[in-house]
């Protein structure tokens, strides 16, 4: 998963449209970070900095103890707005689309494993 995000510049892109403060980990890095923990130890960010002790990634990041925390994660969540997640979506599908060489001529949109989880037999407004 690490190669991949970095073969999509995911924490560049990220810091690009949200830098954030220059203080700590990017938020680019910060979310990621907290995406690779969901990934290798599915459990809340309160345990985050000891989990991410006993990975490899802590050779692959300078990080400190403060620095994942979960008020640390919200702060850096502050900042991806709506505006800037779909910013962060249209660079990270410009990239893929070069990086991986696709033919946009033909777009197909697959729902046929849509599930709302609506009951829809229920009286609601």
């Amino acid at each position: 998963m690490l190669s991949m995000a970095r073969r999509l510049r995911l924490v560049e892109i990220v810091y690009a449209v949200a830098p954030g403060r220059d203080q700590g980990l990017t938020v680019g890095t910060s979310m990621l970070l907290a995406v690779l923990h969901r990934v290798l130890a599915s459990c809340s960010k309160a345990p985050w900095h000891e989990g991410f002790r006993r990975t490899a990634l802590y050779h692959d990041f300078s990080v400190r103890e403060g620095d994942l925390r979960s008020q640390r994660f919200w702060d850096h969540r502050g900042y991806l707005t709506g505006d800037r997640v779909r910013e962060v979506e249209r660079r990270l599908a410009q990239h893929m689309a070069v990086e991986f060489d696709w033919d946009l001529s033909t777009v197909v949109y697959d729902a046929t494993n849509f599930y709302p989880g609506i009951d829809t037999q229920t009286a609601s407004t």
